[in-house]
Parts: structure tokens; sequence; C-alpha cells
């Protein structure tokens, strides 16, 4: 891994997030292939303590990036598979950009989701993943900026009232994205009820 926490397994570019500290530069576009319509199919083998945070970090993507649109699929036939294993050192890690000769995976570590905010926390650790599986990488300085190689976890507030903060993606992240998709960045909404619907 490099310092920017990209690097490469068998020839396939990996990257990882760690929950913690931050580090200046906005996100880049990685050298990965870009999704052909914008269009990732995706399936989660996860236990069920991880999918709420499977559901929210995939909906943080098709409510803000109009170019890109993440579709669940069956297993067989899925091209993105976000699973859980042990992943040393990291919240997660993933492919970066659309990966031809190997799989295209996002991995959560195996932790123990204990109460909404470590939820809400992992659903911004997926969307970051999904970010790289999208082609972007790490970014420096955007406080509490989704593509930071350090998810803060003062950036996540609590839940309030039975709704999250859930404006994961801001502009800078979704204008990379419209550059290489296109389609428009529409801004989420700042708060999600945390069973599903946002306001």
């Amino acid at each position: 891994m490099n310092g920017e926490g990209l690097g490469e397994t068998a020839g396939v570019a990996v990257a990882s997030v760690v929950v913690g500290s931050s580090g200046v530069r906005r996100p880049d576009l990685a050298d990965g292939r870009a999704w052909p319509g914008g269009v990732v199919t995706w399936h989660a083998d996860v236990p069920p303590r991880y999918r709420w945070s499977v559901r929210h970090g995939v909906r943080a993507w098709n409510r803000t990036a109009t170019g890109v649109r993440l579709v669940r699929a069956p297993a067989d036939t899925a091209a993105l598979r976000i699973v859980v294993a042990d992943v040393a050192g990291a919240a997660a890690r993933a492919t970066v950009g659309r990966q031809l000769a190997a799989p295209n995976r996002i991995t959560i570590d195996r932790v123990p989701l204990v109460g909404w905010q470590q939820r809400q926390v992992y659903g911004r650790v997926v969307a970051h993943e999904i970010g790289h599986v999208l082609g972007l990488r790490h970014s420096e300085g955007l406080t509490c900026g989704l593509m930071e190689a350090a998810l803060e976890t003062s950036c996540t507030p609590r839940p309030v009232a039975g709704r999250y903060a859930c404006r994961w993606i801001g502009p800078a992240v979704g204008d990379n994205v419209v550059a290489r998709y296109g389609g428009d960045f529409r801004l989420g909404p700042r708060w999600c009820r945390l069973g599903g619907r946002s306001s």
C-alpha cells in the first residue's frame, strides 16, 4: 500500500479505508476502468448486522449521482460482490474501478456493529468503498469528505429522533463522478429515517 491507501494485489488495484485520523488533496479519478453505462450490479453476502450499512451505502450513491446506478442482482450474475472478512488494519477494502481479470469486490472488516452510530459509520465506509469501485482515489483536506483515507467518527453524529445524518456524498466527489459517468449530481437529503426513507 502506498500513502494513499492504493496498492496492487496480483495486478488488481485495491484501496482501503480506516476509521480514525485524516490527511490535502481533492479526490481524483483512479486508473481503473469505468463501468459501462454507469451501471454496477451488486450482491451482498453479509451477516444481518451489516445489511443496514450496505443498503444505506448503496442508497447514498443512487440518490445523488444520476449517471451511476447500483442495481442489486443474484450472486451468480452480480459484477460486484460485497462480503465480510478479516481486513487487517482497515475498516474495509475494495477494488478500484471495473476489473476485468479479477472479481470486483468490497470486503468489510469483521467487527461487532453495535448500535445505530456504528451502523451509520459503516454505511459511510461502504459508500466510500463504492467510490473506489467507481474509480475514485482517496482525497485529503476535505473535512469529513467521503473519500478521505480515514473516516473520522466525529463526522458521523449520533442519530436524533429516529433520523441520521445521511448527506455523505459532497459536491467534490459528485463532480468527479459526473466527469467520468455523465448525468448530474444532486445533493442528498441532510437527514434520513433510520428505517430508510429520507427527508
